[in-house]
């Protein structure tokens, strides 16, 4: 009778066990291997030196890791050619970068990889190199993207590196909406006669939050007739990515 009642108790607590394992296996499962890699462009239509960082831009945008963007930049806008995917704020971006990576200048082109090195937009094997680098990074939240109609809800939650973690002041959660490709052909300046094509290109840029860790939902109005958009969140600055996904339409 008490070798029965043994047997039961110790078969109940294998199942227990195997129950448990199984679900620490489900709930590493769920964690993300490696985090998506944000790579920001800033270009111009009116730079000699930029038609070959916009194809590696291009090649970039393909892969599932990577979430490419194509910021134009409107300071090169005087030497003939107004770049008509130019807007100011993404000058204003570049420039609050160059302050929190300490660089001195701003130039065309230049990648920022994950909010943390810059680098010169057409060197591909320091890109490739500086991308495998922030994926092996620990990733502190992952999120969801949803879209309903005009509307895109986003749910950020954090993995296991990022629970508990807190910060000195709460982090941007940042949307850009984007399109394309788009073939061109510059009429004036240093590109002039070429025909160029643009990947990723940034239209809508917003923040649209703030995170202090833990699971934060929200809601956004989007424009349909984009391509996609990326959200990421950041430490201000702007500075290190955190976390980063994309949606595509």
């Amino acid at each position: 009778m008490r070798s029965s009642t043994l047997t039961k108790i110790i078969r109940r607590a294998g199942v227990a066990l195997s129950t448990l394992a199984i679900s620490a296996f489900a709930a590493v499962a769920e964690e993300p291997t490696a985090r998506k890699v944000v790579v920001e462009l800033f270009t111009s239509q009116g730079c000699s030196s930029c038609p070959p960082a916009d194809a590696l831009l291009g090649e970039l945008a393909k892969r599932p890791d990577v979430i490419a963007l194509s910021m134009h930049v409107d300071y090169w806008d005087y030497l003939g050619w107004k770049d008509r995917f130019a807007s100011k704020k993404f000058g204003e971006r570049q420039v609050r970068y160059a302050a929190s990576l300490g660089a001195r200048r701003v130039y065309t082109p230049q990648m920022i990889i994950q909010g943390a090195v810059g680098m010169v937009g057409n060197h591909r094997e320091a890109t490739s190199m500086a991308i495998e680098r922030q994926a092996a990074e620990a990733h502190l939240a992952t999120i969801k993207l949803v879209r309903a109609g005009d509307a895109l809800s986003v749910a950020i939650k954090p993995t296991k590196a990022g629970a508990g973690v807190r910060f000195y002041a709460p982090l941007d959660i940042v949307a850009v909406g984007f399109d394309g490709p788009h073939e061109l052909k510059i009429g004036a300046g240093e590109n002039t006669g070429a025909k160029l094509v643009y990947h990723h290109v940034a239209r809508d840029f917003r923040v649209i939050g703030a995170w202090s860790g833990g699971e934060h939902d929200l809601s956004i109005t989007i424009d349909p007739k984009l391509s996609g958009y990326a959200v990421f969140v950041q430490h201000p600055g702007p500075s290190r990515i955190v976390a980063a996904e994309q949606i595509n339409f």
